[in-house]
Formats: C-alpha cells, structure tokens, sequence
C-alpha cells in the first residue's frame, strides 16, 4: 500500500479518518495525501474577474493553512512523507480524479457520525466515490474508536468471480494488522445446506489458489433475512471491519439506511471497505 488519498473537509470526520490513515502510515512506507477541494462562487455578469479570482485564491490559501494544522497530527506521529492536494469543484468528482491521478491504493474517508451512518456511507459523497473510483474506499464511523486492535475483517461474498481480486488486495491490508480475514456468506435458505456448503467449498478451492494468506476463514450463516442476519452479526462484535464489493451496494444500502435497523447501525462503530465493482474486468475474468 503504497498511497492513501485522505479527503479533507475539515471536520472531526475527517480528522478521524487521518486517525485511522496514521496507524496504516506506521505500519507500512505510505505517502499520504491530504485533499481538498473548494467550490468557488458561481460567476455573475456583474462581478468583476479579479474578484472571482481573489476569491478563488483565498479559499485556496485558507484550504493550505487548514491542511498545514491537519498535518500536525501526522508530525506527531513521525510521519513526514505527505503531500497536499487542493483543486477547485465538487467533491465526489475531485475525490476520484484525485485517487487516479496520485495512484492511490485506497482511500479513507470520515463518515457524519452514528446518528446518519447510513446516509453517511451510502446517500452522500461516500457513495459516490465508492461507485466510482479504481481503488477501495473506506468508510471510517466518526464514533470509531481506535483502542482496541484489529483483530477480525470479514468479507461478505456471493460467490463472485470479482471477490477473488478484492480478497486479494483485502488481505494485503488485513497483513498491516496480522488479522484473520473470514469471508462470510449470508444464505437466504432458496438453496439446501448440502448446497451452500458445496458452493463455499469450492469458492474456498477457488480463494486458495488465488490468495496466499495464512489466516483465512470460511463461514456461512442461514437465515431467511440476509439483512437481519448480517445486522446481528455486525452488532454482536463479530468483526472490527467490513468489506464488500459495490456490487452489493443495494443490498447493505437497505440494511444501513433503512429506519427499523437503524439503532443496530448506531450501534455498530466499524469501518466499511467498499471495492470497486469492476464490470469488464469481470467480464474477462468469467
């Protein structure tokens, strides 16, 4: 993990989110880059250049000196290869211009905070970005709390062809913390047992021969509720991190943003890694 893109609007969010970028930073050579992006006043016919491009230029050099002060926080911890990145427009859209252009093996944000967390992750930019750019994304809850190790990231999987990719590059991350990595499957119960387990015994075949890491379970858990299930799973502590494929967007849109599970989510204090769900890359892949 060479390059972590850290969005920055200058919020406790966000500083949560360099938190989290700081423990991956000392664990690993990482550049870190810290972005921002201002949305300069829209021009008027009465308005003259010139101050459209003070303006333009204050927010710029308030941006610089807001990041200078995030920064320390990254001074503290002895880390010193990191960079700044301000340009002007929306969010989403610099956000993925931003992670494509620096390379960028990941990027962290901050959420709004277990009151919203699912309109946090997956009704604003956060979910923007996780449709559409080349590199994981992850969501990091402001109420995460840094003191207790990651031990256990699951990944919840259908079985897809993509999630070997995604598996891939999770248990690179999953190294910079020595934690086991369970790849969960939620059964709806359309299919026998005889056949889940069939079918996780040969994605287990399939995982083996493409991912090469020492701590790895298989898991799968029955129930006519898949989000229930997942809600319970989540809530009962049973792992520090969650991955998914976007590809799953609808389904764990409906878990986190509907308004009867809401106080499992406020509950459940994780971070969300969210791989893009390459189409054409699948495509080749099948």
């Amino acid at each position: 993990m060479k390059t972590i893109l850290i969005p920055n609007n200058f919020s406790e969010d966000s500083e949560n989110a360099l938190r989290f970028a700081v423990l991956l930073a000392k664990r690993e050579n990482t550049v870190l880059i810290l972005h921002h992006s201002f949305e300069a006043p829209v021009a008027i016919a009465e308005i003259p250049y010139d101050v459209l491009r003070k303006e333009k230029e204050g927010l710029y050099k308030d941006a610089e000196l807001k990041l200078r002060s995030q920064a320390i926080i990254l001074e503290q911890a002895g880390l010193t290869n990191y960079r700044f990145n301000i340009c002007e427009g929306s969010p989403g859209d610099t956000i993925v211009a931003a992670a494509k252009e620096n390379r960028a093996d990941l990027i962290i944000m901050g959420t709004k905070g277990a009151d919203s967390i699912g309109d946090a992750i997956f009704g604003t930019t956060a979910t923007y970005v996780m449709e559409r750019a080349g590199c994981p994304v992850m969501a990091i809850p402001a109420t995460y709390s840094f003191n207790n190790p990651v031990k256990t990231i699951t990944y919840a999987t259908d079985y897809r062809e993509s999630d070997l990719e995604d598996l891939v590059k999770l248990t690179d991350f999953a190294r910079l913390f020595k934690a086991q990595v369970n790849i969960l499957h939620i059964s709806d119960n359309n299919l026998e047992p005889a056949e889940e387990r069939e079918l996780m015994n040969d994605f287990r075949n399939r995982v083996n021969k493409k991912v090469t890491y020492p701590s790895l379970s298989f898991q799968i858990m029955h129930g006519e509720n898949i989000e229930e299930k997942l809600e319970t799973f989540i809530a009962e502590g049973c792992t520090d991190i969650l991955a998914m494929s976007t590809h799953k967007r609808n389904f764990l849109e409906r878990i986190f943003g509907s308004s009867t599970t809401r106080e499992i989510a406020l509950g459940m204090q994780v971070p969300v890694i969210a791989f893009h769900y390459d189409k054409e890359l699948t495509a080749k892949l099948n």
